[in-house]
């Protein structure tokens, strides 16, 4: 009998992952790549037929138990066979795909499948190493090769769709000779997703068979509950109930008919719902909603867990799995969440760009589950500028190719596109007031002239420009909140919900912050300040200001600068400084400032400049990542729309939760198994609401199998400010 895991028998987990596989392919809507789909399942572990992995098994130390290599071989050989004489094996589905590249693509997907995608280059050079082995007998893949043929005939009978087994010098030639001839072109983004799709389809498959979870099946939400509850709300008699009924009555009359529309509506319209029942509304087999924050994905979460029910709304981040490590079938909830198995997931744009642009197998295992689906990108300005083009264009190729629908949502649209603008009625509720663009304040001077009579949000561009803005407003005698990320997430969450019920109940709160509460968090301030920053930016900071429609607030800009470079330059950049002061300057002309109402027509002429900076976002970055593409160098496709920050990690001992946690985490680290993966993603998922990022290595002992300093709970009072969390001993910090 012979074993793909400890549990099963290899003959039935090729079969199961072979037909899962094929199935994935064919409910993403692509049945014409049934046929390499299963044939990337159904023989992605036929050399584990060795005596050497079946020794390795069985617990024995043993030379050249990988079987992926030789896999791939046999299985581009096979696909090969197919691609020539459709009825050449027996057992393999009809699909309607004939060319070689899909034989590379089977092949690669094999190699690949334990790890990271590979891309053309990487595994020629792993075949031109086979074939510098071939007249070594000592070599691996030589004994693997001759260990196999010795049973293929068992080998035949349990796997009827495996081919007959050609000299190994044979299967060596053909592959390289095919990928070869593959390399000699170019390729679009179809191909390019269509081997995606073969290695999401067949990982996928593998994992649910080895650890015998099978996929939940499919439920679409219906658009109905969405518009039964939208309906239902009632609107002030103001303007923003204006708003809302407007974009409400978009909604109820939205057909999907185009694959990519681009909503375009006013903070506070009631984009989340409205946009929900427009994405519910292109009848897919399950709705994504991707968002730039973690913050906001668990306020769009809540909200619509309400309408829908909690059961059918995954919440999908780093931290989501954070629940109790010892409660259900972990590894169950776990598989359905990394392969995104609900009707409704709400994500990051993190998230969701790692799942088409990452060689990563934990991203790519949810590529299939993404075609055929419903998209909607919320706050879509938050997007780094540099990466929109590239990220935009491959989201309207998958519209073209894998049957995605986008819905791109937001107040300020970047792009050149045709809009929806449902929302005729143009809000103002704010005034933006812009000091002297030419002068510039220090931190303290400029908390020294705050006006704090009502609720008031003081954001500044760096953390160290914030901690003197708090520090001079307590020694003032104010009380202020402070948020930024030197704080762990635990209190950031329960430091936003508690301002959220104290304005709420219309009690005079003081925020000092950084960039972080600017998109989406559902806060509304009478005052503002801000820290001049790109005009995108800008205009998030003022959503909060007057959100709900009250008295008429006022958002006031200055120039904050600690040294010899303003705290924009620091974080932004000089360029998008001189940009923003470019377009400011020549839009107010000597007044000092601007109404919500005017905030159209000034973005469009900040993105018109942006867009002639920029190249219309075709960065050279955005071009080397296309010419990989096009190369299917799939192994060197990555992009990270997260900007490179702290890269030191401090666990703070903050309660006694973050101790047992701590303990418990480093006890399972190092134990294997697929419910100690389950279990060590949420305990990590826990811990990681007590780290924090330091950009300076900070004197405190260095957990290794962590990768994390630590901060014990005793030394809390040397390290961790009870308001500004963690202190660094280097006071020129840019975040």
């Amino acid at each position: 009998m012979f074993k793909s895991h400890p549990d099963k028998e290899l003959k039935d987990h090729l079969r199961e992952v072979g037909r899962g596989a094929e199935n994935n392919v064919r409910e993403a809507g692509r049945p014409d790549l049934s046929a390499y789909a299963f044939l990337a399942g159904g023989l992605h572990d036929v050399a584990k037929y060795t005596d050497f992995f079946q020794s390795h098994l069985m617990g024995k130390r043993v030379e050249c138990s990988d079987h992926a290599k030789l896999s791939s071989l046999i299985g581009l050989h096979a696909s090969e066979l197919l691609r020539k004489d459709p009825g050449a094996l027996s057992g393999v589905p009809e699909g309607e795909v004939r060319a070689e590249l899909y034989s590379v693509f089977v092949a690669l997907a094999i190699y690949s499948h334990h790890g990271s995608l590979k891309g053309m280059k990487s595994y020629l050079d792993v075949l031109e190493k086979v074939e510098r082995d071939l007249n070594n007998f000592s070599s691996c893949i030589v004994r693997q090769y001759n260990d196999l043929r010795s049973k293929w005939n068992r080998v035949k009978e349990e796997v009827k769709w495996a081919p007959d087994l050609s000299p190994l010098e044979d299967l060596v030639e053909e592959s390289i000779h095919v990928v070869r001839n593959v390399r000699r072109q170019s390729y679009t983004w179809r191909e390019y997703f269509d081997g995606l799709m073969i290695f999401s389809a067949l990982i996928d498959a593998d994992k649910h068979s080895a650890s015998n979870i099978n996929p939940p099946p499919a439920q679409p939400v219906l658009p109905d509950p969405v518009s039964a509850h939208l309906n239902s709300l009632t609107s002030p008699n103001s303007e923003v109930g204006r708003m809302r009924d407007q974009l409400r009555e978009w909604a109820n009359r939205f057909a999907f008919d185009e694959k990519v529309v681009y909503l375009v509506a006013p903070t506070g319209s009631g984009k989340t719902l409205a946009g929900t029942l427009a994405g519910l509304k292109a009848g897919k087999r399950r709705l994504i909603y991707s968002l730039p924050f973690i913050s906001i994905i668990e306020q769009t979460a809540g909200v619509l867990s309400k309408v829908l029910g909690e059961e059918r709304v995954l919440k999908f981040h780093h931290l989501a799995f954070a629940q109790r490590y010892d409660e259900g079938d972990l590894e169950a909830k776990l598989m359905l969440a990394e392969s995104w198995d609900s009707p409704v997931v709400v994500t990051t744009f993190e998230s969701l760009v790692s799942t088409f642009l990452s060689p990563r197998n934990v991203d790519l295992k949810r590529f299939h589950n993404l075609a055929n689906s419903a998209l909607i990108l919320d706050e879509v300005q938050a997007m780094p500028l540099e990466y929109l083009y590239l990220i935009w264009e491959g989201l309207r190729e998958m519209s073209d190719h894998l049957k995605l629908k986008v819905l791109f949502m937001t107040a300020t649209l970047p792009l050149e596109e045709k809009r929806e603008s449902p929302v005729t009625y143009v809000p103002d509720r704010y005034d933006v007031r812009v000091r002297d663009l030419q002068d510039f304040v220090d931190p303290e001077t400029f908390a020294e002239g705050l006006e704090l009579k009502e609720s008031t949000m003081v954001e500044m561009n760096t953390i160290a420009s914030a901690n003197k803005v708090f520090k001079v407003l307590k020694e003032g005698g104010e009380r202020p909140f402070f948020l930024s990320t030197r704080v762990v997430p635990k209190q950031r969450g329960e430091r936003i919900e508690r301002l959220g019920e104290k304005l709420r109940r219309g009690e005079k709160v003081v925020l000092v912050t950084t960039q972080m509460v600017e998109a989406g968090v559902d806060l509304d301030f009478r005052r503002g300040y801000r820290d001049l920053g790109p005009l995108d930016s800008v205009i998030q900071a003022a959503g909060r200001v007057n959100r709900n429609y009250r008295e008429r607030g006022v958002l006031e800009l200055a120039r904050v600068k600690r040294g010899e470079r303003s705290d924009f330059s620091l974080v932004y950049g000089k360029l998008s400084e001189e940009l923003t002061l470019k377009v400011l300057e020549e839009f107010l002309r000597g007044r000092n400032g601007f109404s919500e109402r005017e905030v159209p027509t000034l973005l469009e002429e900040y993105y018109r400049e942006v867009r002639t900076r920029y190249n219309s976002f075709r960065t050279k970055e955005v071009e080397d990542v296309l010419e990989k593409i096009r190369r299917l160098d799939y192994d060197e496709v990555k992009v990270d729309l997260i900007e490179e920050g702290p890269k030191y990690q401090v666990f703070v001992t903050l309660d006694e939760e973050a101790e047992r946690v701590l303990e418990d985490l480093r006890e399972l680290i190092g134990k294997r198994g697929y419910d100690v993966r389950a279990k060590l993603k949420a305990l990590r998922g826990k811990a990681e609401q007590y780290v924090v990022k330091v950009w300076g290595k900070p004197g405190l002992p260095l957990d290794e199998k962590l990768g994390w300093f630590v901060l014990d709970r005793g030394e809390l009072d040397q390290m961790y400010d009870e308001d500004l969390g963690f202190v660094e001993r280097d006071e020129d910090l840019i975040w």
